[in-house]
């Protein structure tokens, strides 16, 4: 339970399959050597207190790991080899690569929450937007037959 409201940004790493190598800022060799998690959480206060054991003073979420309007507001991509961490760029091939994806102007903690997207030279383009709602465009019908939703009476199912 994380005890601040607001917008949980993940760092999914679908190569890895190990939530066991943590990986922080100051430790020997990060991020060139490997180290971090297949899921991990975005912490946007910086500190990694999920990733660092209790005997390094960590592993509890607090108040500072949810972006929101009112604190730190926006994610991305390193300036340099030291950072800022955390940030947007991606784990390729054991590489670190720039996404060019920001994150930015994130509302305050809400119900709804808004941001900005930018995505930079280099970054991935998503292939579908998330569903938030009955989809359209002629893809209803195979949609209402793979999902169960309150919507669904909206589409013309066959």
């Amino acid at each position: 339970l994380l005890p601040q409201p607001g917008l949980a940004i993940w760092h999914i790493d679908d190569n890895y399959e190990s939530n066991s190598l943590e990986g922080y800022p100051g430790q020997p060799g990060w991020p060139a050597n490997g180290n971090h998690y297949q899921v991990a959480l975005l912490q946007a206060d910086g500190h990694y207190d999920l990733e660092k054991g209790h005997s390094r003073g960590g592993n509890s979420a607090d108040a500072g790991d949810l972006y929101h309007g009112l604190s730190v507001n926006s994610i991305g991509p390193s300036t340099s080899a030291s950072g800022p961490f955390p940030n947007t760029d991606s784990y390729k091939g054991g590489n670190i690569v720039k996404t060019g994806i920001t994150i930015s102007g994130i509302s305050k903690s809400g119900d709804v929450m808004t941001f900005n997207v930018q995505l930079g030279n280099g970054a991935a383009v998503p292939t579908m937007a998330p569903v938030i709602g009955p989809p359209s465009n002629g893809v209803c019908e195979s949609w209402c037959k793979d999902n169960t939703f309150p919507w669904t009476d909206k589409c013309t199912c066959k």
